[in-house]
């Protein structure tokens, strides 16, 4: 499907591989905005990656394309350095505040090939910064990036575990899994350095489930970790939270633009209650130890070199 503010324009005949859903008909077609006051460009743009097998819907100012991308479904958005009234510096900056969890994988183009340029864009919210000029081949390498990227993190809320296991969901806990985790940390981590925001994250251990397996039985560390689960998501109340499960008793709780105050509070909220409610199980009501370690990197801080936050322990 190709959606166009106008019908003229030349329009390469250069072909592409289509890209492959791996056989599954329910896998949705990547859908990708083309944001160019340039008409020829845009045209151009819209040919090259609807022949790559993308879905493509172009428009011609930075203003109608955040109207648009507010109303979600979009995977890439590739757009122009520089445009009139609204560029794409601007773009990038109110896309990052303004979509929360609904923030499409940002490539920027533009003339400009100076590393200040370069350094300019990526500050400003891109996830890659290309120029104009770019081979077509280096073009689609740069999209298709961040067509994986955006697939990996795709996770409907589907009843079949098999499934849930494909779309990057725990079939235990209906958290994330570990390789949704391996796929968005990353981009968690140069989103918070590109926009100079603030990002917590909170690793939290669930203790002694192998004793409380030999005394109720072995399904019930299945219902402690699920009960826990549903615990800290109703403590994130901020779209672009989101909890993983890494590891057998191990969970990662990510907190996109919040900072270590902030995320302090939400784990000492959780340690309190599970300090004073005990897990209500099928079994009856049983108690675990839960660790919480808490690290947050500030806009001034190193993204490499993250403070280490207090533990908790529950008894």
């Amino acid at each position: 499907m190709l959606a166009l503010d106008t019908h003229s324009g030349h329009r390469p005949s250069e072909a592409a591989p289509p890209i492959q859903n791996n056989g599954s008909a329910s896998v949705p077609p990547c859908r990708v905005m083309v944001v160019d006051d340039d008409e020829w460009m845009r045209v151009y743009l819209a040919s090259v990656l609807e022949s790559a097998g993308y879905e493509v819907v172009v428009v011609k100012s930075g203003k109608d394309a955040l109207r648009r991308l507010r109303g979600g479904g979009f995977d890439i958005l590739l757009t122009d350095c520089m445009m009139p009234e609204m560029d794409g510096l601007t773009l990038c900056r109110r896309v990052r505040a303004e979509l929360a969890d609904n923030i499409p994988y940002i490539v920027m183009f533009s003339v400009r090939e100076t590393r200040e340029a370069r350094y300019v864009g990526l500050r400003s919210g891109a996830d890659e910064y290309i120029l104009k000029r770019v081979p077509r081949s280096e073009l689609l390498a740069k999209v298709n990036g961040g067509r994986c990227i955006q697939m990996g993190m795709r996770a409907p809320e589907l009843s079949d575990a098999a499934t849930k296991s494909r779309q990057c969901l725990d079939p235990i806990t209906d958290a994330h899994d570990l390789a949704y985790f391996s796929q968005q940390m990353p981009r968690e981590i140069r989103r918070s350095r590109h926009s100079q925001r603030a990002l917590s994250v909170l690793s939290c251990r669930l203790e002694g489930l192998e004793n409380l397996a030999r005394h109720y039985g072995f399904g019930l560390p299945d219902e402690i970790r699920r009960a826990f689960v549903t615990a800290v998501r109703s403590h994130l109340h901020n779209r672009g939270d989101w909890i993983a499960r890494v590891s057998e008793d191990q969970f990662i709780v990510v907190l996109p633009s919040t900072q270590f105050k902030s995320s302090e509070r939400l784990a000492r909220k959780l340690h309190r209650r599970f300090s004073a409610i005990p897990i209500i199980t099928t079994s009856g009501a049983v108690r675990c130890t839960v660790r919480i370690d808490v690290t947050a990197c500030e806009p001034t801080d190193d993204v490499g070199n993250w403070p280490a936050g207090p533990r908790w322990q529950k008894d």
